[in-house]
């Protein structure tokens, strides 16, 4: 697995091998085989996160990969990067959520309360000094998920109602 890594980090033009990485690390496993698989591809993400965090465009990649992740491994993949690094603007860069949202039961509101849970917990990990800038730009990001969770509840009592 290593050379297959190696092989990926060689190529110039990184972006033209998300669709190779997105295979490896999709998300349709068996379930008897689920809890080994990612293990293995966790271990290769953690490994690619220490040692290569100061490369912009590969963490940009992979976590346009682990944010689709479920909740726990994704955590675990975002604490990882805050230890080892901790360029707020690269941080700021990466997506903690996929780019499309679908509601339950026509409503969004309970798909922006986990992204704002998920945000929270991600925030309490930022407890060091060198932390403090993620922190900030998080509980930022819990604000603007919060309003967020006004306006969808409005809107869904006004559709409701109306």
């Amino acid at each position: 697995m290593d050379l297959i890594i190696q092989h990926f980090l060689r190529i110039e033009y990184r972006w033209s091998i998300y669709r190779e990485f997105k295979v490896f690390y999709k998300k349709g496993v068996h379930a008897q085989n689920k809890t080994e698989i990612t293990s293995v591809q966790d271990r290769h993400l953690e490994y690619l996160i220490e040692s290569k965090s100061d490369d912009d465009k590969l963490m940009l990649l992979l976590f346009d990969l682990i944010c689709d992740f479920e909740k726990d491994r994704k955590l675990n993949l975002y604490k990882k990067y805050l230890s080892v690094g901790s360029d707020i603007n690269i941080f700021k860069q990466l997506r903690l959520f996929p780019s499309s949202m679908r509601g339950e039961g026509g409503s969004f509101v309970p798909v922006i309360a986990r992204r704002k849970d998920f945000v929270q917990e991600l925030s309490e990990s930022c407890n060091s000094l060198k932390l403090l800038q993620h922190r900030a730009y998080l509980e930022e990001k819990i604000s603007y998920l919060r309003d967020d969770i006004q306006i969808y509840m409005k809107r869904d009592f006004t559709e409701d109602n109306f």
